[in-house]
């Protein structure tokens, strides 16, 4: 029977292999989203926009018709304009145009 140092041990082991992997992956997603042209981020966008009114569309057709359900559409889909302001305004912007904010 192995004992508890050995188990937390193992369990600190582990969790520092995951932190490892999770972080190289968060390096190469964000190299990967650096170098997309404008189009490709446009559509990964738009496919982004299109899941979550999915998710808002078929999460309010299931619900039945009580009170306060309307609010929490138009919560949602207010959250999904502001994303799409967002991403627009990510996208008009580059490093260049507000360079003069972050000298160094």
């Amino acid at each position: 029977m192995t004992s508890k140092e050995e188990l937390l041990g193992r369990a600190k082991d582990l969790w520092d292999l995951f932190v490892i992997e999770v972080t190289a992956l968060g390096e190469d997603l964000y190299y990967w989203v650096t170098h997309l042209s404008d189009e490709e981020r446009t559509i990964a966008i738009c496919i982004f926009i299109v899941v979550l009114m999915f998710m808002i569309f078929s999460r309010r057709l299931k619900q039945n018709d009580e009170p306060g359900t309307g609010r929490n559409f138009t919560g949602a889909f207010f959250v999904v304009v502001i994303l799409a302001f967002g991403a627009g305004w990510s996208m008009d912007t580059s490093a260049g145009s507000l360079s003069h904010l972050f000298k160094r």
